[in-house]
């Protein structure tokens, strides 16, 4: 048994025995039980709030409690009532799996441990009540049954909360951030619910008894609604971040490690994207591993948890598969959050100290998963979409793109022109500015193809689109509309501002060196450049561009007309 089992089983003993004694002295004196069926029905309500009730955040008991256990107190003798108390609290973690953490080791301890806690809780409670001369069975209550009434109950949340705290302790968890003053303040809410319970069993009709227990049943199962409803808050959707936080929160609670992370499982991608780590309370930058990397990969692939007591013992597979952190854990767990089948996210923790985890742990962490397994595979969801859709808007931009682009010059092609040019001409036409065209045409392009091969030629292109680019003013528009032929928009521009432009253009183009592209190589540029006249269509303005531009070829190339 590991040694922190040993710890709690010498605890439990040891508080069984005292128990025991005091229940034993009590029962030789008072040994007189109720009927069978009064019995029954004080451990079968207690099983009843235990399983549907409110469970107390990281304890496992669940609230309401105290409403049998008050009521016992007050028409039984108190070592009949501890006996009965006791034995439901005995019972309870061998039939919940939930509660005793799945673990057979754990359920007879905390079986051990609950049945003399509850027992004693019940003793110490009544030993006050019936010091301060409280009555007993209690009748009509008055003024003078609420010191004893109020000491009963203090006496009671006490022992329970340092016998609780005791346990938790020496299982290695965070007392402080497991019992909080809400645990108490709970319990106390329920204690008049007990009184009335006691006074009505001692002088109402059995009818009116058992319509309280059939009230007080629907009050318990409608708190298993609230508590399954606040589970499903759980899964809302929650910026991944939040989820993060909240699951470290509730890990702190639960487990004393060295190490957590959250790690979200990207299929497609095929990585391990840890989201949320901790490594000796200091936060952990992000990273992204490929998805069968270390034992993570391991439980990926698997599909199921993983608990390594003591990595000394760990089997030799695991061994060689982990990465070089995971053989510095003493002990350690590794949760999958399950998306039907499919693993969506990892929940690990990591202890210095061998044998910090067992299999109750084991069980916590796959109960503290599967709360949180459908709000991880949401987020997964949300940003898979959000990928997805950014994938689409970029490539959607880049089929925009390629469809307004040149794809050779990076300039305007063809289609781009000519929205554009009649965009112009109607902007022109409201606002009365002048629009000038210039269309222009590599001379003797194809001799530079044929001698010196395409791949020069395109370079050649590119090059004066690139030198267009340099010249041009934002505003102009230069477009590849042919194969060596362009075409330049220059909005709100007069012919003779056109001209002087395009000159500077053909005389940028005519000295660049493009000895440094190839030794033969020249290059020149005849333009024609034509004036909007406010009425013509965009057809009739091209061809008086092109008309000046035959002009210009046929005064001997390298003008502009």
């Amino acid at each position: 048994m590991a040694s922190r089992y040993r710890a709690l089983a010498v605890y439990s003993l040891l508080l069984a025995m005292v128990a025991g004694t005091w229940l034993a002295m009590g029962l030789a004196a008072e040994p007189a039980f109720p009927s069978p069926w009064v019995a029954a029905v004080a451990i079968g309500v207690l099983l009843l709030i235990w399983r549907f009730g409110v469970p107390v955040p990281r304890i496992g008991l669940a609230s309401m409690e105290r409403v049998p256990q008050v009521a016992l107190i007050l028409v039984l003798s108190a070592p009949v009532a501890a006996a009965l108390c006791g034995a439901a609290a005995f019972l309870w973690p061998l039939i919940s799996r939930s509660y005793s953490h799945g673990s057979p080791r754990a359920a007879v301890l905390r079986a051990v441990h609950n049945g003399a806690m509850d027992t004693l809780m019940i003793l110490a409670a009544s030993a006050a009540y019936q010091a301060l001369g409280g009555r007993h069975p209690l009748g009509p209550p008055t003024l003078a049954d609420l010191v004893p009434l109020f000491a009963m109950a203090i006496v009671a949340q006490a022992v329970n909360v340092v016998l609780l705290a005791t346990w938790f302790r020496l299982d290695n968890r965070d007392v402080r951030r497991i019992i909080k003053p809400v645990y108490s303040l709970i319990d106390f809410m329920f204690v008049p619910a007990g009184v009335l319970a006691a006074v009505l069993y001692t002088t109402a009709e059995p009818v009116t008894l058992a319509l309280f227990i059939v009230v007080m049943a629907v009050f318990v199962l409608s708190f298993g609604g609230i508590a399954g409803s606040l589970a499903a808050a759980d899964a809302d959707p929650t910026p991944l971040d939040d989820i993060g936080e909240r699951i470290l929160a509730e890990a702190r609670g639960l487990f004393r490690f060295d190490e957590f992370a959250l790690v979200l499982v990207d299929h497609e991608q095929r990585t391990l994207d840890q989201r949320v780590g901790e490594r000796r309370g200091e936060r952990l930058p992000p990273r992204v591993l490929p998805i069968d990397t270390g034992l993570c990969g391991w439980v990926v692939g698997e599909g199921q948890a993983l608990l390594i007591e003591q990595w000394a013992r760990a089997p030799a597979a695991l061994r060689e598969r982990a990465e070089a952190a995971d053989t510095s854990a003493g002990s350690l767990i590794i949760t999958p959050l399950l998306d039907g089948n499919r693993v969506s996210g990892l929940l690990c923790v990591r202890h210095d100290r061998p044998g910090a985890y067992t299999d109750a742990d084991l069980h916590l962490m796959r109960g503290l998963a599967s709360r949180f397994a459908p709000a991880i595979a949401g987020v997964g969801a949300t940003l898979h979409r959000e990928q997805l859709i950014t994938a689409l808007g970029v490539r959607s931009r880049e089929f925009e793109r390629e469809a307004q682009e040149d794809p050779l010059t990076g300039i305007a092609n063809r289609r781009a022109f000519s929205r554009r040019l009649a965009a112009e001409m109607e902007l022109s036409r409201v606002s009365g500015r002048p629009l000038a065209l210039a269309v222009a045409d590599l001379d003797h392009f194809k001799r530079i193809n044929d001698a010196l091969g395409h791949l020069v030629g395109d370079e050649v292109l590119r090059r004066c689109a690139a030198l267009m680019r340099e010249q041009l003013r934002p505003a102009d528009l230069p477009a590849r509309t042919g194969g060596e032929e362009f075409a330049i928009i220059l909005p709100g521009m007069e012919q003779g501002e056109a001209l002087a432009l395009c000159e500077r253009l053909r005389h940028s183009i005519e000295n660049h060196d493009w000895r440094r592209l190839h030794p033969d190589l020249a290059v020149t540029l005849s333009i024609g450049v034509t004036q909007w006249n406010g009425t013509a269509g965009a057809d009739e303005l091209m061809h008086a561009a092109d008309t000046r531009l035959y002009s210009a070829k046929h005064a001997g190339r390298n003008r502009v007309a």
